[in-house]
């Protein structure tokens, strides 16, 4: 009968539908920066990010700093001009293309930081305009976790990284930059400037 004939046409329609696979979520989409973990704790010592504006990946970096069970510094407190001092430095790597402490106008961090007026110690040697005890640098990873590692599988840059001699415990200052251009040979850029509170 037609309402028979009705009835199976609904029931077969239907099951061809529930036979259907439902449509999954669409996938999102990846961002060009890579993800971050979770932040590590904010152990001791103290870490004071004052006036700063660091990025994400510049106050993870810091963080690590703080957190790592090594870390020798009583406490560490970001300083607004080192961390731009510590940006333009990596932005400056990148376009000038070199991966030194002295830049291509033969100038070290030391002599940078004097001449931005950052007040180093007296009795640091200002003569030599290519000297380096405020800097770290690495370039080429994608992530901050990779920079970091890299620095504590060094043993020059974990000792001051990690103040583990009293030369490095003083300084207490630090700024963090990093940058990144797709285009730059290495892409990635970062750098840490630590330094001991100004000198009057």
């Amino acid at each position: 009968k037609p309402w028979r004939a009705s009835c199976l046409l609904v029931v077969v329609a239907a099951l061809a539908v529930s036979s259907v696979p439902a449509l999954a979520a669409p996938l999102p989409i990846a961002s060009s920066a890579p993800a971050l973990a979770a932040p590590p704790p904010n152990a001791s010592p103290a870490l004071s990010r004052g006036e700063c504006d660091a990025t994400p990946f510049e106050a993870y970096i810091a963080a690590l700093m703080a957190s790592h069970p090594e870390q020798g510094r009583p406490f560490l407190s970001c300083d607004p001009l080192l961390e731009t001092l510590a940006r333009e430095r990596a932005r400056d790597m990148a376009a000038r293309a070199y991966t030194s402490h002295v830049n291509p106008d033969g100038l070290g961090p030391n002599a940078v930081l004097s001449q931005a007026g950052y007040a180093l110690p007296k009795w640091w040697n200002r003569r030599d305009r290519r000297r380096n005890s405020v800097e770290v640098i690495a370039w080429g990873f994608d992530s901050p976790e990779k920079a970091w590692n890299w620095w504590l599988q060094s043993p020059r840059h974990r000792v001051q990284v990690l103040a583990r001699e009293e030369f490095w415990r003083r300084q207490t200052r630090y700024g963090v930059g990093y940058f990144r251009d797709p285009d730059a040979r290495y892409r990635h850029y970062w750098v840490i400037l630590t330094a001991p509170p100004p000198q009057n």
